[in-house]
């Protein structure tokens, strides 16, 4: 699935969508979740985006990752089901239930306070904060939906 984050307004802003790794050779998203429910309404889980390729932790230099979004452009991720794990075990699935609806969040937070001393001016960047979340739409899972 992709999902866009779009500037409908008519000023231009930013979205901080996580940290970047050593001097931008990773990419974080932290901590969007997908609810999982059911087509009555009953929550099945909630799962945590962290693919594959993401490291355990974080040892050393984190910056604020900041996406720019002037008025009338957008932001796409592709996000597969694999990509969230959910449970103690960190399970991750392959598909979710057919009758399943899914949603996203994403908390939005500023720059950080107390930035790595070259960067200093990103804490200056315009910063959307509309809200404290960005969610999106509910979707529902197709049956031949992998």
């Amino acid at each position: 699935m992709t999902v866009t984050i779009r500037n409908g307004g008519t000023a231009d802003t930013a979205v901080i969508f996580g940290v970047v790794l050593a001097n931008g050779s990773k990419y974080l998203v932290e901590d969007m979740t997908m609810q999982v429910t059911t087509g009555s309404g009953r929550l099945v889980e909630q799962n945590k985006y962290h693919p594959r390729h993401y490291p355990s932790g974080i040892a050393g230099r984190a910056d604020d990752w900041i996406v720019p979004l002037p008025a009338g452009t957008s932001y796409s991720l592709v996000l597969a089901a694999a990509d969230f794990v959910v449970g103690a075990n960190q399970e991750r699935r392959d598909s979710f239930p057919p009758d399943a609806l899914i949603s996203l969040r994403l908390p939005i937070r500023g720059p950080t306070q107390a930035p790595n001393s070259d960067v200093t001016g990103l804490r200056l960047f315009r910063v959307w904060t509309g809200s404290t979340m960005l969610r999106s739409n509910e979707i529902a899972v197709s049956e031949r939906c992998q």
